[in-house]
């Protein structure tokens, strides 16, 4: 019964206002970790013994060939964000890219559960941070890449690595949960892709890979809001990126399905 009434208030409701109309629905709150003072100003503390650390590049030389004469070689040096990390492949990810020498920024809605990674790879000799962010929100997106700009600069590469999905069969599945599902795999996608896209073209460079699984792009028995929601972005957003970003010679958009990467 109870659940019955909440499914029913998580609709959206109209109310006619004149000429106007007022739109709303009730949802549950989300809590999303605070990038506050004291951990931003940690983190620009060890990023900046990062950067000390690493070997001096040759001045007024092309990137490729300092990178060459400095023996840098490889991901290390550059930065990697990794949006929605989670026990699996979000952890396992972070611990690679770090162990090439990328520094790494992890960010999920509870950034403090992130803490435990970051501090793992630090003393495995890595470097990485965690952040809030609600991929839903474009305000909390917004400010994520600001607070990345300006303690770390523009990543080198972008991943966003969020699925969002549940039991059910189409006739059974409910429109709050349906899109729930969208906004995760579609919404959220678009919008971290899109800050990237708009630090990375300045540069001229830069990689977004957006990951998702078998069942989302196939489909899959019992599972319709995942196909639904995350079809979208795995086919059209990195379909459509290339024709924006590749004739400026910058950054490269794919899609990636675990086990089988596909670029575009």
């Amino acid at each position: 019964m109870l659940r019955s009434i909440w499914n029913n208030l998580k609709r959206w409701r109209k109310i006619h206002l004149g000429p106007v109309s007022v739109v709303f629905k009730l949802e549950r709150s989300v809590d999303v970790t605070r990038n506050s003072g004291h951990r931003l100003k940690n983190a620009s503390h060890r990023h900046q013994k990062w950067v000390e650390a690493l070997p001096k590049l040759p001045t007024g030389d092309a990137p490729e060939t300092a990178q060459r004469a400095s023996g840098v070689h490889g991901l290390r040096g550059e930065l990697a964000l990794i949006v929605g990390v989670g026990p699996g492949f979000g952890y396992a990810l972070a611990r690679r890219l770090a162990s090439e020498g990328m520094a790494v920024v992890v960010a999920s809605r509870n950034g403090k559960r992130l803490d435990a990674l970051t501090d793992e790879i630090e003393a495995q000799g890595g470097t990485a941070f965690a952040y809030g962010c609600d991929v839903t929100s474009e305000a909390s997106v917004t400010e994520l890449f600001a607070l990345i700009r300006a303690q770390h600069g523009v990543p080198n590469l972008l991943v966003y690595s969020i699925q969002n999905f549940g039991p059910g069969e189409t006739v059974d599945i409910e429109l709050p949960a349906f899109e729930d599902g969208w906004r995760h795999n579609c919404l959220g996608p678009f919008l971290v892709a899109r800050e990237a896209a708009r630090a990375m073209l300045p540069l001229r460079r830069g990689t977004i890979i957006l990951v998702g699984i078998d069942l989302i792009v196939a489909g899959a028995r019992r599972t319709p809001e995942s196909r639904g929601g995350k079809i979208r972005p795995a086919r059209s957003l990195p379909s459509s990126r290339p024709g924006t970003l590749a004739p400026e010679d910058s950054c490269r958009a794919s899609r990636h399905r675990r086990g089988h990467p596909r670029g575009c």
